[in-house]
């Protein structure tokens, strides 16, 4: 019995004379798993706390007005602009009102990844994109509900600021609905326009660098016709994921295969059910960034959708 308790403590011993950089180095990944695991990891002791703080409020997601609440009460128990420069990735949905929205992006003016859940076809999602303050965003993810119990608007259903298209480096647009009388995005007519040295009226602002800086990018299947030619004008996109609804027909991935396989200026990939607003979980703030390492995980291994379709085949049909 001694023998077995001097042998748990040796090996409690060896565990804790890690060297400091090595423990470092083991929290701060536990700690990227998800919030839960980063929230569990400050109780562990005070210098863990202080190797895992800056990871805890990296990723913020607001879902509510009780949500709003607790963040601001914690950013005041912090001096001044002690958050700012630590959210990185911000969520919000439609539930969290538009005089809460300024104040929250005001607190955070250093974010590099956004995701906005809200109302299909309602000018709120755009004017809360234009309070959008911080010059380091590059990712952006944005999931409109088409709103039911609403009266559809004219607006049209993803127009953005064309200044923060000047700088995105990762899109996805994501929404349910089709509406074949609503075909349009004229942010991307403009740039298309623009690049065409052809006229295009528009109720936007033009801005001669929108799409510039585009690698990814994402959008249900039912927008296909409203993006499908964004490489004319994203010269420098690397990845085109296509979202699938989950009542797609056969036909329809047939008909995005061969474009996939035909296509040399990027890599095109078809994704099951992303397509739907469901799919996309609020509360996961790692959703975003795990999609587009899935989305290159696939291309490296050379398959063109995640239904194992890969990009070359022979004759036979058969992958060569």
């Amino acid at each position: 019995m001694q023998e077995s308790n001097d042998r748990n403590a040796l090996q409690e011993t060896v565990i804790f004379q890690f060297p400091n950089e090595l423990q470092k180095e083991i929290f701060e990944r536990a700690a990227t798993l998800n919030g839960v695991s980063a929230f569990s990891l400050t109780q562990v002791a005070s210098y863990v706390n202080i190797w895992v703080h800056p990871i805890l409020y990296q990723r913020i997601v607001i879902r509510s007005s009780h949500a709003v609440s607790c963040f601001f009460r914690t950013i005041r128990s912090k001096p001044m602009h002690h958050f700012s420069t630590l959210v990185k990735s911000l969520t919000l949905t439609e539930n969290v009102g538009l005089s809460k929205v300024k104040p929250i992006l005001a607190e955070t003016r250093h974010i590099i990844s956004f995701t906005l859940f809200g109302p299909a076809y309602s000018q709120e999602m755009f004017n809360i994109l234009n309070l959008i303050r911080s010059p380091y965003l590059r990712r952006m993810t944005l999931v409109y509900r088409h709103p039911l119990e609403r009266g559809r608007t004219g607006y049209r259903i993803h127009e953005m600021p064309p200044k923060i298209l000047t700088t995105l480096s990762h899109l996805t647009i994501v929404t349910d609905h089709s509406d074949i009388s609503n075909n349009s995005w004229d942010n991307l007519s403009v740039a298309v326009s623009i690049a065409t040295g052809t006229d295009f009226n528009s109720v936007l602002p033009s801005h001669p660098n929108m799409f510039q800086h585009l690698t990814h990018f994402a959008a249900s299947f039912c927008r296909y016709p409203d993006v499908y030619n964004i490489g004319k004008v994203a010269r420098n996109l690397r990845y085109f994921a296509v979202l699938l609804h989950r009542i797609s027909k056969y036909t329809t991935m047939n008909g995005l295969l061969d474009c996939a396989r035909s296509q040399t200026d990027f890599h095109m990939v078809i994704l099951k059910d992303l397509g739907d607003t469901a799919s996309w979980n609020v509360d996961d703030c790692f959703g975003p960034s795990d999609f587009w390492r899935r989305v290159e995980q696939l291309v490296d291994d050379g398959y063109i959708s995640d239904n194992g379709d890969v990009r070359h085949i022979g004759e036979d049909g058969c992958p060569l």
